[in-house]
């Protein structure tokens, strides 16, 4: 028995020596923490975007790219095999969504049981603005910041007559929506794919998305007060469908009494004065005479500025200056420390090569400047840089370089580019 004890006292002197020499339990100097201190330190907080978890979470899964689209039923027998089919599937998949629109919109009362959390309001059913619910600018606000032009020209008429004053930076609002979309309802986020394909109908856009001339934004920028900013708005509006008469009436308008602009009108009024300027002296010489006008009103240019540029020249193509042109442009945004997008480079590649493929070994010196970066998307031309692929293939033959081009829409988040169904059709 008294063997029994004294194992027993052993064991536990044992435990105790363990347990105090231990690095969280010791009293030891040479086993104490760095820090010297028992605080807790709490790290200041991190600012957290809605989807950080679900990208680390991404992170962690690789790409299959050998998987088909989301959007197509993951099963071999009904994958589309060939362009017709995709559209097809694809147009009859968003059909679904245009009918459970359709009834969502005729029986509201049918659809008031919205349980999302957070709540979601697209669940819910459209409001009907009527004069009854229309009381205050309120309701103008919340259709301006929802994109609906119908909602908020409805709106603005029904506080008009009311007689409830809309004050000058709400007008302002409601005319910067009008001029972006004409006064015309836009085809809604969702049926996305139904606003690609018709991108791919062969129309005269001109004649389609011709300015709106007698138009609600027309009526507005003569009822408000003419500022700086509103001139701004309608020739950016009028240059973007194709009214550059318009544009260019207001612009010599605007110069008249003394206002300066802002970059996003001399941005578009660049883009278009290829319509309204013959000649490709007197084009370039518009372009050069807007461009020091910016500088005397100390607008900075931007990468929509000289992107406006670079489309210019590609309308100029034929022009033995051209070329010469669009490399100083380049040379002029890194001194302004301007990174080019892809769709600067796109422009080279449609200047250079547009009458001789002999040129499409500028390239091989393109690639070697944006192979493997991740690029985000800066201007609307960027997703248009995916063709050249076919350049590569037209031009150099090159099977190295076609591959180099395919990783680097590959890298990272870079398959953005491909755009929209119509690009990655012609891309694949």
């Amino acid at each position: 028995m008294a063997a029994c004890r004294r194992i027993a006292c052993f064991a536990k002197r044992k435990q105790i020596y363990i347990f105090k020499h231990h690095a969280f339990y010791s009293t030891s100097t040479q086993l104490k923490p760095e820090t010297g201190t028992n605080e807790i330190v709490i790290p200041y907080r991190i600012e957290r975007g809605p989807t950080d978890i679900l990208k680390a979470l991404a992170s962690t899964v690789h790409k299959d790219h050998t998987a088909s689209h989301y959007k197509y039923e993951d099963d071999p027998h009904f994958i589309p095999s060939n362009n017709i089919g995709k559209r097809a599937f694809a147009l009859a998949k968003e059909s679904g969504r245009k009918a459970a629109r359709y009834f969502l919109e005729n029986y509201p009362e049918v659809f008031k049981c919205n349980k999302s959390i957070p709540h979601i309001k697209a669940f819910d059913p459209p409001m009907i603005y009527t004069e009854v619910n229309v009381t205050s600018v309120e309701a103008l606000k919340d259709c301006i910041n929802d994109c609906q032009v119908e909602n908020s020209i409805n709106v603005y008429n029904i506080l008009k007559e009311k007689g409830i004053a809309v004050s000058q930076e709400m007008k302002q609002d409601l005319l910067e929506l009008l001029c972006f979309y004409n006064c015309k309802q836009p085809i809604g986020e969702e049926l996305y794919e139904e606003r690609f394909f018709k991108l791919n109908i062969k129309q005269d856009k001109r004649r389609v998305n011709k300015w709106n001339a007698k138009g609600m934004a027309e009526q507005l920028f003569n009822e408000m007060e003419k500022d700086n900013r509103a001139y701004s708005a309608m020739i950016a509006g009028a240059s973007k469908f194709y009214g550059e008469e318009r544009a260019l009436a207001l612009y010599e308008e605007m110069r008249q009494k003394g206002l300066p602009g802002t970059k996003e009108a001399y941005n578009s009024l660049i883009s278009v004065c290829y319509l309204f300027k013959e000649g490709h002296e007197s084009r370039w010489e518009f372009a050069y005479q807007l461009l020091h006008t910016m500088n005397e009103n100390r607008l900075t240019p931007d990468i929509n500025t000289m992107n406006a540029v670079l489309e210019l020249l590609t309308h100029c193509f034929k022009w033995k200056k051209s070329m010469q042109l669009a490399l100083r442009v380049l040379a002029e945004m890194r001194k302004l420390k301007i990174e080019p997008s892809l769709g600067s480079y796109y422009y080279m590649l449609l200047l250079f090569c547009n009458q001789n493929l002999q040129n499409a070994d500028i390239l091989y010196e393109f690639m070697s400047q944006i192979e493997g970066k991740e690029f985000e998307i800066k201007h609307p031309a960027d997703i248009e840089f995916s063709t050249a692929i076919e350049l590569c293939m037209k031009g150099t033959g090159d099977k190295e370089l076609g591959y180099r081009i395919h990783n680097l829409l590959e890298f990272k988040n870079n398959s953005k580019f491909l755009g929209n169904s119509l690009l990655e059709s012609r891309y694949l």
